[in-house]
C-alpha cells in the first residue's frame, strides 16, 4: 500500500556555512495510510518544518518526500490534502460561512449543503454569521479545521489542533479525529504536546529530537508492558522485605517493579508471609512517561 507520507534522508537547514541551522536531519519515515498518526518532540525538535517540507511550503536542503506517492507536491496533489498549520491564518472581517464559502471557490468547490454541513460537524452553525474576529481561539481552531475538511481531503495533517480549546473541545476534537478516520478512511497526521490525548487518539507516534528520528511505533506497543504495582498493604516494612529491591515506598504504599504477568504469584507470596493486602493496582505506562524516557535517552 502507497504511504500517506514517506520521507528519505529529508533534511532542512537554514542559513549557509558555518552559520547554517539545521532543522532537520535526514530523517528516513514511512506513515501509513488509514490511521491518526502523532509527530511528536519538545519545542524546536523538527516538529512544524516536518510538516511544512510535507506540503511543499518550503524546500528540503537534502533528501525526498512523497506525499500519498508523488514526488512532485503540486496543486494536483494538495487538493487531496487538508492542512491546518500553527495559528489559523483567518480573513477577519468575513463571518465563518463567508469564510467557508471562500474556502469554497479557492477549492473549485461549488456546494452550499457542505459548507453548511462542515460547519455544524465542528460546531459552529450557531456562531456562523459572527465575523472571524469575534471569535476566540478555540473557535478559530475549529474554523480553521473546517475549512481543512470542505475538500473532503484523503490527508489531513494538524499542527497543534487542540490548542485554545478547553476540556470539552478538546474532547470533541479527539472524538472527530477519530470519527474521520474510522468512519470515512482519512489519515490523519498531527503534532501536539498534550501526550495523554495524543495517547488517546493516535494510532501510531514518532519521537523527534533535535531534527532526529529517535523512536517509532504503535502507541499500544510502546506502553505494553511497561508499567508497576502500586501495593498498600501492612506492615509495610515486611512488604519491603518480600519485595526486596523490587519495591520502593511511596506515601502510604509501595511501588513495586515487577511483570504484570509476576503479579499473582507476588501476591501468593505477601499474603503467605503474613502481609495484610488492602489493594494492589497496576499502573499502566503513560505516553509521557515513555516520551521523557525517550527524550531524556536523546539528549
Amino acid at each position: 500500500m502507497t504511504a500517506a507520507l514517506e520521507t528519505s534522508g529529508l533534511g532542512k537547514s537554514y542559513g549557509r556555512g558555518a552559520s547554517a541551522v539545521s532543522a532537520l536531519g535526514a530523517l528516513d519515515l514511512s506513515i501509513p495510510k488509514g490511521i491518526v498518526y502523532g509527530v511528536l518532540g519538545p519545542n524546536g525538535a523538527g516538529k512544524s518544518t516536518l510538516l511544512r517540507l510535507a506540503l511543499g511550503l518550503v524546500k528540503p536542503s537534502r533528501g525526498s518526500v512523497r506525499l500519498l506517492g508523488e514526488q512532485t507536491i503540486d496543486a494536483r496533489v494538495l487538493r487531496r490534502v487538508g492542512a491546518m498549520i500553527e495559528a489559523p491564518a483567518l480573513y477577519p472581517f468575513l463571518t465563518a460561512r463567508e469564510t467557508m464559502h471562500a474556502f469554497a471557490r479557492y477549492s473549485g468547490l461549488n456546494d452550499p449543503a457542505r459548507e453548511d454541513a462542515v460547519l455544524a460537524r465542528v460546531g459552529l452553525t450557531g456562531a456562523a454569521d459572527r465575523k472571524a474576529r469575534t471569535y476566540s481561539m478555540g473557535m478559530r481552531q475549529r474554523l480553521a479545521l473546517g475549512a481543512a475538511l470542505l475538500a473532503r481531503p484523503e490527508l489531513l495533517i494538524l499542527d497543534e489542533p487542540t490548542n485554545g480549546l478547553d476540556p470539552a473541545g478538546i474532547q470533541e476534537m479527539r472524538t472527530l479525529i477519530r470519527e474521520l478516520v474510522d468512519q470515512e478512511g482519512v489519515t490523519i497526521i498531527l503534532s501536539s504536546h498534550l501526550l495523554d490525548e495524543v495517547q488517546k487518539v493516535c494510532d501510531r507516534v514518532a519521537f523527534i529530537n533535535r531534527g532526529q528520528l529517535v523512536s517509532e511505533g504503535k502507541v499500544s506497543e510502546l506502553v505494553a508492558g511497561q508499567g508497576s504495582l502500586f501495593i498498600r498493604a501492612t506492615p509495610l516494612a515486611k512488604a519491603m522485605a518480600v519485595l526486596g529491591a523490587r519495591g520502593r515506598v511511596d506515601g502510604d504504599g509501595i511501588i513495586a517493579a515487577v511483570a504484570e504477568e509476576a503479579l499473582p504469584a507476588l501476591i501468593r507470596d505477601l499474603v503467605s508471609a503474613g502481609i495484610d493486602v488492602f489493594e494492589a493496582r497496576w499502573m499502566t505506562q503513560s505516553l509521557e512517561r515513555v516520551f521523557l524516557s525517550t527524550m531524556g535517552g536523546a539528549q
